[in-house]
């Protein structure tokens, strides 16, 4: 035993596995993109078209991922769900970063009180539960995927707006910074050549862990029945016509789409994890 548990911890501190491990969240990530770009080779099932003669199938060779309370194959929908949960998830988070990023290295640079004014308007955002913003934005038009993308992205630009005002307030004091106004640089040049290069790291950072929580918000309003159009497969709609299916001892129209949604909301987050842990310590001022 102690020659394998000796050989074991060789294994762990080797080169190879701590790449590994910084890297999982990507390779899991892409795994799950290339399959849902593969799904009309994988499947030939409609994810959307009822078959009443299949109702809960149980997982098989013809249905991997059983069927349905309308007979529809249930990998299918898992496959094209999640180009539409995933594309929600990367729009809204990088909707909400170029706004945040816009607004905090504004504030950050002019400071005085534009920095107040601005700063004020996250403060007051921060005052309002996302879901209940989400929720608020969601009645006041018809249902659609952009405006579903648009309410989750609304409630977290806060989020790097402060993160990247406050690298911002330290950056415009920097000499590179100070000399490059002196020498007769215009505010826009030195925002884009100066400041923002070196805020990037930020915002990298921030739109991924944003992506995992746009990822689970749309998946809440599927479940609540406010997410996508019913007629869409989509991670949180599969969970929401699940409900009554676990009473009926149906477990594979719940199970498959919840490891998605854990699988790829942990990727993700690892993803950002990393990220943080590669930039932040290491990073250096870049005066070009």
């Amino acid at each position: 035993m102690t020659q394998y548990r000796n050989q074991w911890q060789k294994l762990l501190i080797h080169p190879v596995f701590p790449k590994i491990r910084e890297f999982s969240g990507a390779i899991i990530l892409f795994s799950v993109l290339l399959l849902s770009s593969m799904a009309p080779v994988l499947t030939h099932y409609d994810p959307v078209t009822a078959n009443m003669d299949e109702i809960y199938e149980s997982p098989s060779t013809t249905h991997p991922c059983g069927t349905d309370g309308l007979g529809r194959d249930v990998f299918s929908r898992l496959l094209y769900g999640t180009r539409l949960t995933i594309l929600i998830g990367i729009t809204a988070s990088l909707l909400a970063a170029i706004l945040g990023v816009t607004v905090g290295l504004l504030a950050g640079y002019y400071r005085g009180i534009w920095d107040s004014i601005l700063m004020r308007t996250v403060d007051m955002w921060y005052a309002v539960p996302e879901m209940m913003a989400i929720l608020f934005i969601l009645t006041l038009y018809p249902r659609s995927i952009p405006l579903i993308i648009l309410a989750i992205a609304i409630p977290h630009w806060a989020t790097p707006a402060r993160l990247v005002r406050s690298e911002a307030l330290s950056l415009r004091q920097r000499p590179f910074i100070e000399t490059s106004i002196g020498l007769g640089a215009g505010n826009l040049y030195v925002l884009l050549r100066h400041m923002f290069p070196n805020i990037l790291h930020i915002a990298i950072v921030t739109t991924t862990l944003m992506t995992s929580h746009a990822i689970m918000h749309e998946a809440a309003l599927g479940f609540l029945g406010l997410g996508v159009p019913v007629h869409e497969p989509s991670w949180g709609n599969m969970l929401s016509e699940a409900r009554i299916d676990i009473l009926l001892g149906v477990w594979w129209t719940s199970f498959f789409p919840g490891i998605f949604i854990v699988i790829t909301v942990l990727s993700v987050y690892q993803i950002g994890t990393a990220l943080s842990e590669r930039f932040v310590p290491r990073r250096e001022l870049r005066a070009e």
